[in-house]
């Protein structure tokens, strides 16, 4: 069903969509922010933006022109249901790449949630690095789009009721997603950076989740049933692990 790459640090699951992740530093993020030509979601919990592709990403057995950006860790490939639905759960009824999917804050406007298409040669360059480093006894890979997302110093967030928001803890989590893109397939990639990832879980007690998600599929009798999914973590212990 999948197939796992070296560990270098990283490690990869190859199934539909490719995913590797690794432990590294800040400074070896790919480049984000203002400088790098990114956009950023508006301040709040649980904000999307959509994004119309200018190459289609492939995920399972489908192509898809648009994505959703979410402050809660994730990019999904179609309208996200309302948050309630899916805070802690694994797998999601919608397609999703949970990058560290939470309940996630960023009012406070210390954290943000940068985004952007590039296809320059440096970039691909990059990303094609890390996944022909995963992959050394595979062809050549050499991406031509790639979308990277980049959560930096998102906080937990905490209802009203609790008193005890992030403000108070000053806990925060800098993850990057990168999906890089082939004519028929995609590669994520996803990177935490060490001393980085500070909580494991958001407000309410909900679970954090990394994995994937083809979400639900509709049967000839109009039935749904939940579409293949996996998981990366499961316990808390494993978030903390990531970044190992």
């Amino acid at each position: 069903m999948g197939r796992q790459g070296q560990r270098w640090p990283v490690w990869i699951l190859l199934l539909g969509l490719s995913v590797s992740v690794s432990g590294i530093t800040r400074q070896e993020l790919f480049p984000f922010g203002r400088n790098a030509g990114d956009q950023s979601l508006h301040e709040g919990n649980d904000q999307t933006h959509e994004i119309t592709l200018d190459k289609p990403i492939t995920f399972y057995d489908g192509q898809f022109n648009k994505i959703y950006i979410n402050t809660n860790g994730f990019v999904a490939l179609e309208q996200p249901t309302e948050e309630t639905e899916y805070l802690g759960n694994m797998p999601a009824s919608f397609g999703m790449i949970a990058a560290l999917q939470g309940d996630l804050d960023t009012s406070d406007g210390v954290g943000k949630v940068f985004f952007r298409q590039d296809s320059s040669p440096a970039f691909l360059q990059q990303a094609a690095n890390h996944i022909n480093r995963a992959f050394p006894e595979e062809d050549v890979v050499n991406p031509v789009h790639a979308v990277v997302v980049t959560w930096v110093d998102v906080a937990s967030h905490q209802s009203e009721s609790r008193g005890d928001g992030l403000e108070h803890t000053g806990r925060r989590n800098t993850f990057q997603l990168v999906i890089a893109s082939l004519e028929t397939m995609s590669y994520a990639i996803l990177l935490y950076p060490r001393d980085t990832m500070q909580f494991q879980s958001t407000g309410s007690g909900y679970t954090m989740h990394v994995g994937f998600s083809k979400g639900q599929e509709t049967y000839l009798d109009f039935s749904k049933k939940q579409g293949p999914y996996y998981r990366i973590t499961a316990p808390k212990a494993s978030i903390k692990n990531l970044a190992k």
